[in-house]
């Protein structure tokens, strides 16, 4: 019983996310599993963030606010910023990265 209602509350707080691609690096590294929370909504500059986009869920930086409008940015050398992302699709912001091999 204990183990299912800390389940549903860390089902609720916290999402676990595994990276997929090459887009956050250095920061991310693909395959690591990424620890984000989903009630933490101060969002600021230099935060990375889970958002949704067409359906999938994506790791980025925010790299400026306006409004209620983030500009996000990922890691890579070759990569161009993506928005106005409006804050609706923002889904949560990376506590911390676990790096994991052959899991």
């Amino acid at each position: 019983m204990l183990c299912a209602m800390l389940f549903c509350v860390f089902d609720v707080l916290f999402g676990v996310k595994r990276v997929s691609g090459i887009g956050m690096e250095p920061s991310l590294d693909d395959g690591e599993l990424v620890l984000y929370s989903r009630i933490f909504n101060d969002y600021t500059v230099g935060n990375v963030v889970l958002y949704e986009q067409g359906g999938d869920l994506l790791f980025s930086r925010i790299e400026a606010v306006d409004g209620r409008e983030y500009y996000l940015m990922n890691d890579s050398e070759d990569s161009d910023v993506v928005g106005p992302v409006p804050v609706e699709r923002l889904r949560g912001k990376v506590l911390s990265a676990l790096k994991v091999r052959g899991i």
